[in-house]
């Protein structure tokens, strides 16, 4: 289980309370990572100024059919580096964690 194998079999945290404060670490990503180095030519229609993934998220809700979201995670690694080993190191288990907390990010919009 993710849980255990983060905080080892020996923890008496809650599992559900790390799963919530995973999905709640990626939301502040999610809203607030600004891109310090972006490239207008890269990424038409977003501004600098602006936090970067929650504008692509506003940009799926326009376009609904559009059913993936690009992650790059070299900024995830910036903004959180432990969420970010966390998720090298346990993909197959973060992964439907962020992609609750992305889906809960745009039922919000």
């Amino acid at each position: 289980m993710f849980v255990l194998k983060i905080l080892g079999k020996k923890s008496k945290k809650n599992p559900i309370k790390i799963i919530l404060l995973k999905s709640e670490r990626f939301k502040k990503f999610l809203l607030n990572y600004k891109m310090e180095d972006l490239c207008p030519e890269d990424h038409p229609g977003i501004k600098a100024d602006e936090p970067f993934y929650f504008q692509k998220l506003v940009a799926i809700e326009y376009v609904r059919n559009n059913l993936f979201f690009n992650l790059d995670s070299s900024h995830l690694k910036e903004f959180d580096p432990q969420l970010y080993r966390q998720l090298v190191n346990y993909p197959s288990e973060l992964i439907p964690i962020l992609d609750m907390a992305t889906n809960e990010g745009t039922e919000k919009i």
